[in-house]
């Protein structure tokens, strides 16, 4: 996760069953250079891959589909 010039990375997510139950750990850290690093090495290159999807996107019969799978996940 980043937020401004602050970063968070590791196994973690903020939910009870990673910080307490699974006691995973993150790293975080707020160096500006190492944060745009982050952003450029991590985040930069899957936003040119993306598309950007509308609310349309979201109505076709497949979609339907995929949330029923990824509500497995």
């Amino acid at each position: 996760m980043v937020c401004d010039d602050w970063a968070t990375v590791g196994s973690a997510n903020l939910d009870i069953l990673s910080m307490w139950i699974n006691t995973e750990l993150n790293i975080a850290f707020s160096d500006k250079a190492e944060v745009e690093r982050l952003v450029g090495k991590l985040f930069l290159p899957d936003f040119a891959r993306s598309k950007r999807m509308t609310m349309k996107d979201t109505e076709s019969a497949s979609a339907a589909f995929a949330e029923m799978i990824a509500d497995q996940l």
